[in-house]
């Protein structure tokens, strides 16, 4: 027989989940890879995080199932569950996530923009007094500027002639 034992079973059964739970944690960092862009230097960071939860639910897999005993079916068993879930879960899975997620990102867009109307509506009355006001104290500050500039300067010829 392929395996003699009932522990042995159990190992390839642990595993096979175990495959399947990877399988899944692969899924979740390609569905927040695709729906969160972010900056293209933090890649590597999201890589590294990504394997290490994969090590960490083979570690913990082969703990609970053999106690950490590495056995050449255990691969199988890993290697067999990722392709069943790649094959029947994993376009459902990633294209049912990802639409949901679009869905929320649009509600909450609109939620935005609902909830900032007022204040854009409040800085469309009162930006063009605004504007004209700054300008107006733009051109006296030049003025106030330009006088305190001749002042210096007068006062420097003064200091030159001493």
């Amino acid at each position: 027989m392929f395996l003699s034992s009932r522990h042995e079973l159990y190992v390839l059964l642990g595993t096979f989940i175990g495959g399947l739970v990877l399988g899944v944690v692969f899924d979740l960092f390609r569905i927040f890879r695709k729906n969160f862009k972010g900056a293209s230097s933090l890649v590597w960071l999201q890589d590294i995080l990504m394997w290490a939860v994969m090590l960490a639910v083979v570690y913990i897999t082969l703990f609970i199932t053999n106690s950490a005993k590495v056995r050449w079916y255990e691969f199988a068993g890993f290697g067999a569950g990722i392709a069943l879930y790649m094959v029947l879960l994993s376009r459902v899975v990633v294209a049912v996530s990802s639409a949901i997620i679009t869905a929320f990102k649009k509600v909450l867009l609109f939620i935005f923009t609902v909830v900032l109307f007022p204040f854009r509506m409040i800085f469309k009355i009162t930006a063009p007094p605004i504007k004209s006001f700054g300008k107006w104290i733009s051109k006296k500050n030049r003025r106030i500027f330009h006088k305190q500039k001749c002042n210096f300067l007068r006062f420097l010829r003064i200091f030159k002639k001493i």
